[in-house]
């Protein structure tokens, strides 16, 4: 069986990271990931710059170093990619108690536009559940 993602392209996004979610032990005032002063604990994620595989689609894990942004916060941020043919785009991400209702909108170099539909939202879990998940 062949792998269906073999021709992913992984978007460098770190120029459109715009906020630091992400801070070490000696650390925990380096960052803000929702805007209650609490981040992501660096000792138990993936070591800066890896290569991490979920679900089968590859992702670069940000540099988790202090004083870094290290995800984008949705602001209406336009992200530009290389011109060719895409199926499928794949976001590696939380958001603060399951708020990400953002419209997603595709501009292509035509100037056409398209937007995700009414009512769909991408499903991203919230980043610190208020309860432990069910065994």
């Amino acid at each position: 069986m062949t792998n269906p993602w073999i021709a992913c392209q992984i978007l460098d996004l770190t120029p459109y990271f715009n906020n630091d979610g992400i801070s070490f032990d000696d650390n925990r005032g380096d960052g803000d990931f929702a805007g209650q002063g609490v981040t992501y604990p660096a000792e138990d994620l993936p070591p800066s710059n890896a290569l991490v595989v979920c679900h089968g689609v590859p992702f670069r894990f940000p540099d988790k170093g202090d004083g870094l942004n290290s995800n984008i916060s949705m602001e209406g941020q336009r992200i530009s990619v290389s011109q060719a043919r895409f199926a499928n785009l794949f976001l590696l991400g939380a958001a603060k108690e399951n708020s990400l209702e953002d419209v997603i909108r595709f501009v292509y170099g035509s100037g056409r536009q398209h937007e995700t539909p009414p009512g769909w939202k991408p499903r991203v879990p919230d980043w610190h559940p208020s309860r432990p998940p069910e065994p």
